[in-house]
């Protein structure tokens, strides 16, 4: 046995959370250290008063009381203190959180079926989700990976509805594993959409009277006939609309689509390429697409 158990004791403490992480990592410790033994096997009971056994036995059994003293939070050290040897301690702590083990796996269970991504990242929402099938699986609940791949899909963000559609029409779906790398592809590919350059100006300058107009009356907006003075002052040669007075009406008005001002819904930049985008994606995602879906589409062939 070695002497020198306590300098390498493991450092996770037992909590209400992690009992069968807990008593494994303590198991394999105390295999490892020769001591297991009083826990399981031929050293479990105390030797009676006056057996030559009787001190070497004590002093083993210290030990692997220590041991388990350490690793334990101290409001369960009662547990420890009142057994009269390993082997009743180690069991004190298995009943205690057996019993509790049917309540831990429905606030799990609850917990997963509510996962949401909100406003975390592809990495930390989907290693939430795996952090809670382990604890599940720790309690002996497993979670099989089809199932991981549905919740996954089932709490992402608005904006990853049409990747969501893809992959759940799709024949074979992937792994969670697979899932995960195919979302962090996607979710570079939002970002990367979702940049605006500096210095962009408003989609209104030079816009707003084109294909809005005939002849010498123009329409403003949705609707309203402008006189045909102003609209002549309005519009240059080619018919679109250069005058300052035009500009500045347009930088009064509200977009209905992304509720900014400066330029009507027609004209909203966001709205086209919401629509290119849905449009695009929609079709990409198909198995018998060729954009940015065969790239995806390696990870699960």
């Amino acid at each position: 046995m070695n002497a020198q158990m306590g300098s390498s004791l493991p450092t996770e403490k037992l909590d209400r959370h992690n009992y069968a992480s807990w008593s494994y990592r303590m198991q394999q410790y105390l295999v490892g250290q020769g001591y297991w033994s009083y826990i399981a096997g031929t050293l479990m009971v105390k030797p009676t008063a006056g057996s030559t056994n009787l001190t070497v036995w004590e002093q083993g059994a210290s030990r692997v009381m220590y041991c388990l003293a350490t690793c334990v939070q101290d409001h369960m050290l009662s547990y420890i203190r009142d057994a009269d040897t390993p082997k009743a301690a180690w069991d004190n702590l298995k009943r205690l959180f057996t019993a509790s083990t049917t309540a831990r796996k429905l606030q799990l269970r609850q917990e997963l079926n509510n996962v949401r991504q909100s406003g975390l990242s592809v990495s930390d929402y989907t290693v939430k989700i795996k952090d809670l099938c382990d604890s599940l699986g720790a309690i002996n609940v497993n979670i099989d990976d089809d199932e991981m791949v549905q919740i996954c899909l089932g709490g992402l963000s608005h904006k990853y509805g049409a990747f969501r559609t893809a992959i759940t029409t799709r024949e074979n779906p992937p792994t969670f594993i697979d899932l995960q790398s195919m979302l962090m592809i996607e979710e570079n590919y939002l970002h990367s959409k979702s940049t605006v350059p500096d210095g962009q100006m408003l989609y209104t300058q030079g816009r707003s009277g084109r294909g809005r107009s005939r002849g010498n009356m123009g329409r403003n907006g949705r609707g309203g006939a402008r006189n045909a003075h102003h609209s002549q002052r309005a519009m240059g040669s080619n018919g679109d609309a250069h005058h300052p007075s035009t500009s500045h009406h347009n930088q009064q008005v509200d977009c209905w689509y992304c509720g900014k001002t400066g330029h009507y819904e027609s004209q909203c930049r966001k709205k086209k390429s919401d629509s290119a985008e849905s449009s695009r994606a929609q079709g990409n995602y198909t198995a018998s697409s060729s954009g940015r879906i065969e790239g995806r589409s390696a990870f699960v062939m």
